[in-house]
């Protein structure tokens, strides 16, 4: 059992790291659209594998905020902040997530948790202060 759960890790940790090389590498011909959705694609292989991967929740919510899925895209970064509670980043993009899809009390809320991980971040006080006035 250990052996598998392992091989599935490492499954996931390539279909990651494939997903990070797409979003880089792509050659200049494919649309954005294209790179971004075969980037989500990768990534979600990558999270079949291995749903606890904090860099591929944080980076499949990036690419979802990008596609305009607001909602969606806090669903990932919610799972990547469960797994790694200090990971700041992820916690202002929930918190971005939430805002774009006017889920505003939870935005504010969000903010205000990434300022108390990093006291001071900018982009965390200027998403709150936009929050705020939503």
């Amino acid at each position: 059992l250990q052996g598998n759960v392992m091989g599935n890790r490492l499954k996931s940790e390539s279909f990651f790291r494939l997903a990070m090389l797409q979003k880089e590498n792509e050659p200049p011909i494919a649309s954005d659209r294209e790179r971004v959705d075969n980037t989500a694609r990768l990534l979600k292989f990558s999270l079949n594998v291995d749903a606890s991967q904090v860099d591929a929740n944080f980076h499949l919510g990036m690419v979802l905020l990008k596609q305009q899925h607001f909602q969606e895209a806090s669903t990932f970064f919610s799972a990547a902040v469960r797994v790694a509670p200090e990971f700041v980043e992820a916690v202002n993009n929930l918190g971005v997530a939430y805002d774009l899809s006017g889920q505003w009390n939870d935005a504010v809320r969000t903010f205000q948790r990434a300022l108390s991980l990093r006291p001071g971040m900018q982009e965390a006080v200027c998403n709150l202060c936009i929050a705020r006035i939503n």
